[in-house]
């Protein structure tokens, strides 16, 4: 049999398809790929020229704006239709445009990492810290962190930094290679390690073993995970965090990031999450961990929802009316 491929048309014959029609889907997938950071990159050179804080106004104003026309939009809409039942459709659209305006910020604070972290990190970060850290800055033990998608989220990284802490974040690539690229390119300046989360648990466990801290952030619906309860609704939500803090006997510690005012943030380090259950086996354990973060998370959000990005869906679809 040649290489082409064989298939049958409407009238029983045999049709090929040549192989570079088959290539040329993949051709234009690529080509996109490239346009879209071509123009990734002339944003960011242009958002690079202008103050921070002006810049991440803007980016607000334009997510606004372009967001409810995103595939995306539906999705936010949701999630926080679920999480706030009290409020009304009216309400819940101007949430999610805030969801937008928020995420808009970070899209444009991109190119000012190094501003906000490094350079002016003294008047734009106050950093409260509620639990001991000692040991994890002398290197004694390390630390599980974990955090929502809550305001700048890339900025609990800064912590690290700060205290001279060892620190690994696990993140999701991009579909878009170069877009991955240009934005581990960005956070460079956080000055930690970074692991894809495709790689699985073994690189975590190796970096804990040599004494590095990890972070995660865990507000999105894992399909292999576990039921969790997050706004009064079972989520599948991933228990992994607890379950390699309880492995090494790490302390599991929650990070919160608020905006204040332009760009402009707290970062609060909260006191490490204990299992109540004693006499549980490490699953229970690590079950109950999970449950107390994602209660802390939800606290969080219903504080601040306007600074919460939600654009995948949380909780399992309603299952179809029976067509009996």
């Amino acid at each position: 049999m040649s290489n082409k491929t064989a298939l049958r048309s409407g009238n029983g014959n045999r049709t090929t398809t040549p192989p570079a029609a088959r290539k040329s889907p993949l051709l234009l997938h690529r080509l996109s790929w490239l346009l879209m950071a071509i123009f990734l990159w002339l944003v960011w050179r242009l958002a690079s020229l202008v103050p921070v804080d002006r810049v991440s106004a803007f980016g607000c104003r334009i997510a606004r704006i372009f967001g409810p026309f995103l595939p995306k939009h539906q999705k936010i809409a949701d999630n926080l239709a679920i999480a706030f039942p009290e409020k009304s459709n009216e309400e819940i659209e101007a949430l999610t445009r805030d969801s937008w305006g928020s995420f808009g910020k970070v899209f444009a604070e991109y190119p000012h990492l190094d501003t906000i972290i490094v350079r002016e990190a003294s008047e734009r970060l106050e950093i409260v810290v509620k639990g001991d850290i000692q040991s994890i800055r002398d290197g004694s033990k390390p630390a599980v962190f974990v955090e929502p998608h809550l305001a700048n989220w890339e900025l609990a990284a800064s912590v690290a930094r700060i205290f001279g802490i060892p620190l690994t974040v696990i993140y999701n690539p991009e579909a878009n290679p170069w877009v991955t690229e240009m934005l581990q390119r960005k956070r460079s300046v956080l000055g930690c390690k970074f692991v894809a989360n495709s790689e699985g648990l073994r690189p975590l466990v190796r970096e804990l073993s040599h004494g590095r801290s990890i972070g995660f952030l865990i507000d999105r619906r894992v399909d292999s995970g576990e039921f969790v309860p997050f706004f009064g609704r079972e989520a599948l939500m991933t228990v992994g965090p607890a379950r390699l803090a309880l492995k090494f006997g790490c302390p599991l510690i929650p990070v919160r990031i608020e905006r204040l005012r332009g760009a402009r943030f707290t970062v609060t380090v909260h006191e490490p999450i204990e299992p109540d259950e004693a006499g549980a086996d490490d699953f229970e354990k690590a079950m109950h961990m999970t449950r107390k973060v994602y209660a802390l998370f939800e606290t969080w959000i219903r504080e601040r929802p306007d600074q919460w990005f939600c654009p995948k869906r949380m909780w399992p679809k309603p299952p179809k009316p029976s067509s009996r």
